[in-house]
């Protein structure tokens, strides 16, 4: 049986917001790969990775929490 409903996991980052998480991404990594033996190092490097996956997809759980959408269209 197949529903009207629509999928929970929709793209919700737009093209700006994408462009902006890959670069404060890679920042993070960076920073996170010059302090990888301390706690502010794994914890930079998590976020970079977190901010580059969810750019690559074009969803945010967070956004989706807060019904926020960069999206056009």
């Amino acid at each position: 049986m197949k529903s009207n409903k629509k999928s929970s996991i929709g793209k919700n980052v737009g093209e700006k917001d994408q462009l902006a998480r890959i670069i404060v991404g890679v920042i993070f990594l960076v920073v996170g790969a010059l302090y990888y033996q301390s706690l502010i190092g794994i914890i930079s490097m998590l976020l970079g990775i977190i901010l580059i996956v969810t750019a690559a997809m074009a969803w945010c759980p967070i956004y989706s929490v807060l019904n926020i959408n960069t999206k056009k269209g």
